[in-house]
């Protein structure tokens, strides 16, 4: 198991052109050249991306991506318009305390005032005065209990969100439920009285990799995904796996598949044969309400015998969908469902070793309110800017010209 404590290893700028010269000038694989250089092979594959792109040589699976020049370019633009967007609120909510010789006090009230929606230091560095100056000005002249009943109030919409996700928001996501709420609050803050409340959230054990690999057999796809997780846009990249839960009826078996530009599950089915039935039953499911284009989307699982069947395969090439499959014995490659897979059994309470079993009945409307009525539309997930899955997906639409079917 990978250490979490471990330094992440740096490579210089020279060392990432030699391996990506090795890719396209010498047309050695990009697994070839990692192993050689002793370097990972998903981050010599976005290099080597990169670089094609950089070139003007971007293939069909590059679409979308940008140029370094215009990643650049674009991180520049999106840092200025929110320094431009912070300082427009500012000087709307400044008033008087902006004019040439304003008193410090003043300044200090307007610095107190806004002080919940930007930093303390941001506020003094645009009102010119010092921030030793504002705290002891706010000492001296904050209401006795106002900071406790501001805080009381705060800790009592804190755990309101706490017990409405059933303990298993952290600090985080609620600063983002508190903000969407209109309570402009600071994280750190939310975080300050989450641990004087007692509040913690529920974590996820420590992952335990174990090996699925099939043995050399028929079947096997090239690893096409290389852990990129981050497609441009919807319908580029689904990632698919099985999990088993213990029943009161013995053993039943999940099959999902996730978009992984949004995260959102577009496709489960429950049965109790693990079979290539069950996999292609999902797909189906996902296919009757995505809207897919041929040659544009990449499918990727482990190499399971699910995974290799020919119905499976045939399903695949009529749809003209690509198919990707993980490094033998390496669940890294996947983890993106491994991840869903282990937030789904936590906070549904689906451990293999919990003391009482529900019915396979109970499981299937678990699952389906789980799935379809809050992981989707409502739990908010980190890797899309702490959005839910279609939240996310909505405000891409919004911004683009890009329309596909929703359920």
């Amino acid at each position: 198991m990978t250490n979490p404590t471990k330094t992440r290893r740096r490579f210089t700028a020279q060392q990432k052109v030699e391996a990506v010269e090795l890719c396209l000038q010498e047309g050695l694989s990009c697994n070839a050249v990692a192993q050689r250089l002793g370097l990972p092979s998903s981050s010599l594959a976005r290099w080597v991306r990169q670089a094609r792109m950089d070139r003007g040589q971007a293939g069909p699976r590059d679409q979308g991506l940008l140029s370094s020049e215009e990643r650049a370019e674009l991180s520049r633009l999106r840092k200025e318009n929110r320094e431009l967007r912070r300082e427009k609120d500012f000087f709307q909510a400044g008033g008087s305390a902006l004019c040439q010789g304003a008193a410090a006090a003043e300044r200090f009230r307007l610095i107190d005032q806004l002080a919940d929606q930007h930093s303390i230091s941001w506020l003094c560095r645009q009102l010119g005065v010092a921030r030793s100056g504002f705290y002891a000005w706010r000492q001296r002249h904050e209401a006795p209990g106002k900071r406790a009943a501001e805080n009381a109030r705060l800790t009592a919409e804190i755990q309101a969100v706490f017990g409405e996700h059933r303990g298993f928001y952290g600090s985080p996501r609620i600063h983002q439920e508190l903000r969407a709420a209109g309570h402009p609050v600071g994280r750190h803050r939310v975080a300050r009285l989450m641990r004087r409340a007692d509040l913690r959230a529920r974590t996820r054990k420590a992952f335990r990799p174990c090996s699925r690999a099939s043995s050399g057999a028929a079947g096997v796809a090239e690893n096409l995904l290389q852990q990129d997780f981050q497609p441009p846009a919807p319908n580029r990249c689904w990632a698919g796996d099985i999990t088993y839960i213990r029943t009161s009826a013995g053993w039943r078996y999940l099959a999902v598949w996730i978009d992984l530009f949004s995260r959102r599950v577009v496709g489960w089915t429950l049965n109790q044969r693990m079979d290539a039935a069950l996999v292609i039953e999902a797909l189906n499911r996902a296919l009757g309400h995505r809207q897919v284009e041929p040659e544009q989307l990449l499918i990727h699982t482990d190499q399971g015998s699910q995974y290799r069947a020919s119905d499976y395969r045939d399903r695949l090439a009529k749809h003209g969908i690509l198919c990707s499959m993980s490094a033998k014995g390496c669940c890294w490659d996947n983890a993106v469902v491994e991840s869903f897979f282990s937030t789904l059994k936590l906070e549904l309470d689906l451990d293999d070793d919990r003391a009482v079993l529900i019915s396979p009945q109970q499981l299937q409307r678990d699952l389906a309110f789980w799935i379809e009525g809050y992981y989707n539309r409502e739990r908010r997930h980190s890797t899309v800017g702490y959005l839910s899955p279609i939240d996310y997906e909505q405000r891409f639409i919004a911004a683009s010209t890009l329309t596909f079917v929703t359920p």
